[in-house]
């Protein structure tokens, strides 16, 4: 038998050819996986600022209707509102894939 001291350049050019194949199916996955990251934490800073802001609405007994924009990555409407005896206060937006998203919180009046 022959002894080898190292891998031939096919080799070398196969295991590298087998490392981008599997980088090119793995790509895609991993940047929707990162938009859809940046999706959850959009929806998560919206509920927490419509949170805080109809903690705010009930302490000052402002009147209803109520509205107003807010800016995080992406425009977030906020509405509160009395309907059927609850308040209810929503957050609007548009994700990055241009569909209307809504979060909305009820509370007794």
């Amino acid at each position: 038998m022959k002894k080898y001291n190292g891998f031939t350049m096919f080799e070398t050019i196969l295991a590298f050819s087998l490392l981008l194949v599997i980088l090119l199916f793995l790509l895609p996955s991993l940047s929707k996986m990162h938009l859809n990251q940046k999706e959850l934490q959009i929806e998560r800073e919206a509920t927490t600022l419509l949170h805080e802001v109809f903690y705010v609405h009930q302490q000052e007994y402002r009147p209803t209707p109520y509205s107003e924009a807010h800016h995080i990555d992406v425009e977030v409407q906020l509405i509160i509102k009395k309907e059927e005896g609850w308040i209810k206060g929503c957050a609007k937006w548009k994700d990055f894939n241009k569909n209307q998203k809504e979060v909305c919180l009820y509370d007794i009046p």
